[in-house]
């Protein structure tokens, strides 16, 4: 029964996200890249196929935070792709998608099982002291912007005025993300583990904060929502019915979202599930569309790049906007599709390699699953970033070394209990 329940749960995301598209993203927002084009046999059957595998390889992967992150990257990527690709002939995306799977089973069957030994800073008093100062000296440059801010905003109004009107810095460029995605939601975590109730609203309204004075980007909120989210469920229910249970609410929302359309009602929630699951697979065809029969880019467009290339750096997402899209904005694409686009075949595997990399290194860190939101709000990134931009602006690298020296191990013993209990048996 419990395989069945993993089944029923995931088959059901994927029809409520087809009925999802069908009705409202493909009549609300078809003037973009959303088509609903004639229906071709070949590509349900691939889209069916792959779906239904993915789902066999993620139950069978057996260590739980390989699993964790494998059903997250079934949420984000591989179902929406499914159903994206059943209206739009281009299965490439979905199969760019799915590799991410089979790698991380892969790896999973080759792990030793053997953790790193790392020496932890616990959060002491003398230590909770000097976080907080050093967060508070970094949020200043933020606090002094507060004449600026938009209370509506907090209320998802206004977002495009705001946006339009954020003056950018330097400064905010590259430390809003590595704090609003990593710090503070490390410090929100620990402090409400620790019970610092006070020191934990502090770090919610900071994140806030930064939302509010950053030109209202949502991606802000949903890292926030998602990391309390995960904490609530695995404090709850335990890490095994992390993604299920998000899944689950998310399918709840897309269900909800359809039947208020037929009221002629656009709720507000559905541009958070567009923006979060079907963004990225109309991006992805886009680009593909294009240097699938033009020159790769030879990651002209990075830093690293530009010591190989001559000319002129190339902004990549900024160009696709303007020649791909015809609209002055920059179309976010994620590092598996950037590989692809910079290298073929070859950057698509080295892409893919680096990310099980960092995936195989952060299991042996055996962080506490407390924390595991933070990492799941990754996922959501991975999507929406190129490599250096999700390193470094969006605070990947920040989170590794957080999670290196600073968050706890999860506890062996609590594991194994949840084990029993789990939605798929024999996780590890």
């Amino acid at each position: 029964m419990k395989r069945k329940y993993f089944l029923l749960i995931y088959i059901t995301y994927f029809l409520s996200l087809l009925a999802f598209y069908n009705t409202i993203i493909y009549e609300e927002y078809s003037y973009f890249f959303y088509f609903r084009n004639e229906l071709k046999i070949e590509n349900i059957f691939i889209s069916l196929i792959l779906f239904l595998v993915t789902l066999l390889l993620t139950m069978s992967t057996r260590k739980r935070f390989y699993r964790v992150t494998n059903e997250a990257f079934l949420f984000f990527s591989v179902i929406p792709s499914a159903v994206y690709i059943i209206y739009n002939d281009r299965p490439t995306v979905l199969v760019i998608n799915v590799l991410i799977i089979i790698g991380i089973f892969i790896i999973d069957k080759l792990d030793s099982g053997r953790d790193i030994q790392r020496k932890i800073f616990r959060l002491k008093k003398v230590n909770i002291a000097f976080f907080v100062l050093f967060i508070s000296i970094l949020m200043i440059p933020y606090i002094i912007r507060i004449d600026n801010i938009n209370l509506a905003n907090i209320f998802l109004e206004d977002i495009y005025e705001s946006r339009s009107s954020y003056e950018s810095n330097v400064y905010l460029s590259y430390t809003s993300s590595p704090l609003s995605k990593v710090l503070l939601p490390f410090l929100l975590i620990s402090f409400i583990e620790l019970k610092k109730h006070f020191l934990a609203i502090l770090g919610l309204l900071f994140i806030i904060l930064i939302y509010l004075t950053t030109g209202a980007q949502k991606d802000v909120l949903i890292g926030m929502t998602l990391v309390l989210f995960c904490y609530f469920i695995i404090k709850k229910y335990g890490i095994s019915k992390l993604m299920s249970s998000i899944t689950l609410a998310t399918t709840a929302a897309s269900i909800l979202g359809v039947i208020l359309y037929y009221f002629n009602h656009l709720a507000f929630f559905v541009t958070y599930i567009r923006r979060a699951l079907f963004v990225g697979p109309g991006l992805s065809s886009v680009y593909l569309d294009y240097f699938t029969s033009n020159p790769y880019t030879n990651y002209s467009h990075s830093n690293i790049g530009q010591l190989f290339n001559d000319g002129d750096r190339l902004n990549l997402t900024r160009w696709a906007g303007h020649n791909l899209l015809g609209r002055d904005v920059n179309a976010n694409i994620g590092i598996f599709l950037e590989g692809y686009v910079s290298f073929g075949i070859i950057g698509l595997l080295i892409s893919l390699m680096m990310m099980l990399i960092l995936v195989g290194f952060l299991k042996k860190l055996n962080i506490s699953y407390v924390y595991m939101g933070i990492w799941i709000s990754f996922m959501y990134v991975i999507n929406f970033s190129l490599l250096e931009t999700l390193l470094i602006t969006h605070g990947l690298v920040i989170f590794v070394l957080v999670a290196y020296f600073l968050v706890p191990r999860e506890n062996k013993t609590r594991c194994k209990y949840e084990n029993r209990n789990s939605y798929v048996s024999g996780v590890k």
